[in-house]
């Protein structure tokens, strides 16, 4: 199976996380669970790997990374590789611990790294573990409170300043206490977790960083479909337009009249998330909405509608299938690498 392309550069921030194979614990006491973290400090001097946040749920893992020089994957080999025969030997067991490599999304601006640090913190909660984040002993959360002291590795103090000025501890704690918000939660409930997160701006940075890796990538053949060019906004737009007969303003302003734009506005908010990603805010902005709430409900009543229209439906696969036609005429990056990974896929035989 193809495996996907690693982003790496100096300076890069990452959510990593790993999962153990099978739904297995991977941290069925606290003395694995401190084994990890200390492996976590080796890290962090030894291949230079900033720690700014952590959460161990007894089957997963979740980081919140920098890396001042690139090397991830080096990093993230040595941690769970020197943990899985650790795990092994101490645990009497063998084989693989976790399913697979690990995930590794690239975080783009400070606004999403602030949220990405909150979904971390919050996953106990989410997980119905307990009501409150500081009352789990293994997540780097109460050391941001202050309620336990942070090993040396660990880096609170630029996530902390993000939330000048005043008390930043309290600060930071009504920031998770308000909740994971919907943009970051529609991102991670995604069939197929996305390999960035930021404006389309960042990740039209992230394509081009992975052009330039693309000329000296590994020849264990990347899924370059990860990072492939998403279809624009505009692209979107025009394909559903198409699809439910409306024109442009129709779809950009909403109205009371029941001319199909409310149906075409939930498709447009439904592929620009699906095929290209996009944050909710930038979706609700073009399609007229104040906030991204309202690109939200757009997608939740266009759903309740699929599954009772088949008339909808059909529009909706009229529109998917346009973009994909359209998409067909690949970018110089992706007939590159296309044309890498064959010459790689001819040579291995």
């Amino acid at each position: 199976m193809a495996r996907p392309l690693r982003i790496e550069f100096d300076g890069a921030w990452y959510h990593v996380m790993n999962r153990g194979a099978g739904g297995r614990s991977v941290f069925p006491t606290r003395g694995c669970g401190t084994r990890f973290l200390r492996l976590l400090g080796e890290i962090s001097t030894t291949f230079r790997v900033e720690v700014h946040a952590y959460c161990l749920m007894a089957n997963h893992y979740h980081l919140l990374a920098r890396t001042p020089v690139a090397g991830l994957g080096r990093a993230m080999r040595h941690l769970d590789g020197v943990y899985t025969q650790w795990f092994n030997k101490v645990m009497k067991t063998d084989g693989p611990l976790f399913r697979g490599r690990y995930k590794a999304v690239l975080i783009g601006e400070d606004a999403y790294l602030r949220c990405v640090s909150r979904y971390i913190h919050l996953n106990p909660v989410e997980a119905q573990i307990l009501g409150r984040p500081e009352h789990y002993e293994g997540s780097s959360y109460r050391a941001y409170l202050g309620i336990e002291r942070a090993p040396l590795w660990l880096h609170t103090e630029e996530t902390l300043a993000w939330f000048a000025p005043g008390n930043l501890r309290d600060n930071y704690r009504r920031f998770v206490e308000s909740g994971i918000d919907e943009e970051t939660r529609s991102f991670y409930e995604a069939a197929r977790l996305p390999p960035v997160m930021g404006s389309e701006e960042f990740r039209r940075t992230a394509r081009q960083r992975a052009d330039d890796d693309g000329r000296t990538a590994n020849p264990e053949q990347p899924d370059v479909s990860l990072i492939e060019e998403c279809p624009t906004l505009d692209a979107i737009e025009r394909a559903v337009c198409r699809a439910f007969r409306i024109s442009s303003g129709q779809l950009r302003h909403p109205s009371k009249r029941r001319d199909g734009s409310s149906a075409a506005r939930g498709a447009f908010a439904l592929l620009a998330r699906e095929l290209g990603c996009y944050p909710l805010g930038q979706i609700a902005e073009r399609i007229g909405h104040r906030s991204y709430a309202g690109a939200s409900k757009s997608m939740g009543r266009l759903r309740r509608r699929m599954a009772v229209d088949r008339e909808t439906r059909d529009r909706i696969e009229a529109a998917r299938n346009d973009l994909s036609v359209s998409c067909q005429d690949l970018t110089p990056f992706q007939n590159k690498v296309s044309r890498s990974m064959s010459t790689s896929g001819s040579r291995s035989g």
